[in-house]
């Protein structure tokens, strides 16, 4: 019988939270999918109908893959490719194949969409929280930053929670914005991982690892190109190596960039993108610097980069749409740009000088400056003066210097004591708890095209866009609506939302008074009003088929009430002269020629009007029943 005294092995001391990663990543996912989770129940909204529902191929499933890779990223919806202008082409094809294979599994189902949407920006979150605990934690420089181990956390922490991240997150179609941070991010790490070896004795396995993972964020969206500036800076910031050899690596990855920008201006036709651009730039509505002189361009882009730095910090207003006028021009007379341009000289100074120390600061405000630029409208003017979604990826940087502030503040002895740990952690949970509350009354915004419209016209009242885009689904909606209170309140809000974006201005648009007229025609019939209505949108745009269907329509309405069916028939074939294609005009001459009992002149008819439009409802059944009719 053995002696011998079984000994214990020493017990392991208790990590702190802030090394206890499994902890850490755990936090973060659980309050990110709370913040979201409501969004699942959502439907599709905005820009949604371009990419996914109305995408011919994205709606072919796996079988539209082919065909998403080749074109330009609107190409699949033919009414939007047309209408919507885009400097240089669009192509993003690695959201709209997530797409179609989502669409092949679940079909149209907005809740898989969301699903995957909230899932896309949880995986962000954790990616991001270990590209800065490489960045911050096994920087040589560790030592001069004594209270760094909660830094990734709390930084993460800040970010997950912002609220300017809410469009990107709610609505589908942003799932490009997400795809692009998170495999930019992907290609960080791994690029810093390369610097952080002794790399001259590794193989270049790594870089090119990164380079493809850019390549994924440039597929995913075109501002992933910023990081060529951002990933030099931060192995300058947060390695040894030195710039020359640093600059040389980055060689793998400016040669993937290098060749995506030239398939993907074969496959946009950049050039022919750029001409249909500057033909639209006459509209200031996608134009926002039309009538601006040179000192008020410059001023107003400064003064909305003023915007984008409080929006940065808290976002007390949010917009899907920041349009004409609800952020008018301004010249250097105004205190806006003044003292927005303080504010950016006083940044960008301390950051150009704080980097030669290699401080965290430093990095976090080029960032910001690097990954905004794109959208700044100081490069190139692309066509919207603000929007929340261009603060995605530059919330990172200022995620992080909130959050180096914070512990940098309550840890003013440089010791990083339990109790200054913990004051950083409440001063962090209380700005993350502000966050998600701002984010929580939002998100419900985004719940539908409706609520979406008819909240912003709070936020945005002096945008014409929001006041027309409001007006219709107000329109719409009373039309589906069988309370009668609930639809005359519709219609008189839709009305009003017309008249305001009328006061904005009455000489860019058709469109408020496309709203009028269809009001006065079809929720509150006044003949004599809907046809003034028509008859001022016609006037601004003569040449648009739409316009001269409804007003040449209630012109033969008028005709027919006192019999004058040859006067009808005759504002059919006006419109005919602007569209000749127009299956609807084409249909109801049919119609009045089979009344004058003219049956040859009405089969007619409605075969042009098939021809042009093979699945029109009303010339199908009016041929079908003139055919059977036929002796």
């Amino acid at each position: 019988m053995s002696n011998h005294k079984t000994s214990k092995k020493p017990s392991q001391p208790r990590l702190h939270w802030s090394e206890r990663i499994t902890i850490q990543i755990t936090v973060l996912a659980l309050l990110t999918l709370l913040l979201y989770a409501q969004t699942v129940n959502y439907g599709f909204v905005l820009d949604d109908v371009i990419v996914i529902t109305g995408n011919t191929f994205v709606q072919q499933g796996v079988a539209g893959i082919p065909d998403i890779l080749t074109h330009d990223a609107f190409a699949g919806n033919p009414q939007y490719s047309e209408a919507v202008s885009l400097s240089g082409g669009r192509y993003r094809p690695l959201s709209l194949v997530m797409f179609a294979i989502v669409k092949q599994v679940f079909g149209n189902n907005a809740a898989a969409m969301h699903t995957l949407t909230v899932l896309l920006y949880i995986a962000l979150v954790v990616m991001l929280f270990f590209t800065l605990r490489r960045l911050l934690l096994e920087s040589p420089h560790h030592s001069h930053y004594s209270f760094l181990p909660i830094l990734p956390f709390g930084a993460t922490l800040l970010f997950a929670l912002h609220p300017i991240h809410t469009e990107v997150v709610a609505n589908i179609k942003s799932c490009d914005e997400i795809l692009a941070l998170f495999f930019t991010l992907a290609s960080l790490h791994v690029f810093i991982g390369y610097h952080r070896t002794n790399s001259h004795k590794h193989s270049l396995r790594p870089l090119i690892l990164s380079a493809g993972l850019l390549l994924l964020a440039l597929l995913s969206k075109e501002n992933a190109m910023t990081f060529l500036a951002v990933m030099p800076l931060a192995a300058y910031c947060f390695t040894e190596t030195p710039l020359k050899k640093n600059l040389l690596t980055m060689l793998p990855i400016v040669f993937v960039a290098a060749l995506f920008f030239v398939v993907r201006s074969q496959i946009t036709n950049s050039a022919d993108a750029l001409t249909k651009t500057l033909a639209d730039s006459s509209n200031i509505l996608n134009n926002p610097f039309l009538h601006a002189s040179a000192a008020e361009h410059y001023a107003t882009i400064v003064a909305v980069l003023g915007r984008y730095m409080l929006s940065a910090i808290f976002p007390f207003t949010m917009a899907y749409e920041y349009g004409y006028n609800q952020i008018p021009l301004v010249g250097w007379a105004n205190w806006q740009p003044l003292v927005s341009l303080v504010l950016w000289i006083a940044m960008l100074t301390g950051a150009v000088w704080a980097l030669r120390m290699r401080y965290v600061l430093a990095f976090c405000a080029l960032y910001f400056v690097a990954t905004l630029s794109v959208a700044s409208n100081l490069v190139f003017n692309i066509g919207a003066l603000m929007a929340d979604r261009f603060l995605f990826m530059p919330s990172v940087g200022v995620a992080l210097a909130l959050a180096w502030t914070v512990i940098a503040l309550t840890n003013a002895d440089g010791n990083y004591s339990s109790n200054a740990r913990k004051n950083a952690l409440v001063v962090l949970v209380v700005i993350g708890t502000l966050y998600g509350m701002r984010t929580l009354v939002r998100v419900p915004a985004w719940k539908s095209d409706y609520a979406l419209r008819v909240t912003d016209v709070l936020n945005a009242p002096n945008s014409m866009k929001v006041r027309l885009s409001a007006a219709s689904v107000e329109f719409q909606q009373a039309m589906k609506e069988q309370r009668l209170t609930e639809r005359q309140r519709l219609e008189q809000s839709g009305y009003e939302n017309s008249q305001a974006a009328l006061a904005i201005d009455p000489t860019i648009s058709a469109k408020p008074y496309l709203n009028l007229g269809y009001y006065f025609r079809a929720l509150s019939p006044r003949r004599d009003s809907a046809l003034y209505y028509y008859a001022r949108a016609l006037q601004l745009m003569p040449r648009v088929q739409s316009i001269n269907e409804a007003y040449y329509d209630v012109l033969a309405e008028e005709a027919l009430e006192k019999n004058l069916v040859d006067s009808a028939i005759a504002c059919y074939r006006k419109i005919l002269t602007v569209a000749p294609t127009s299956a609807f005009a084409h249909t109801n001459i049919g119609v009045f020629l089979a009344e004058k009992g003219q049956t040859t002149e009405a089969i007619a008819s409605f075969r042009e009007a098939l021809h042009h439009d093979p699945t029109y409802p009303p010339a199908q059944k009016r041929f079908q029943d003139l055919m059977q009719k036929k002796p």
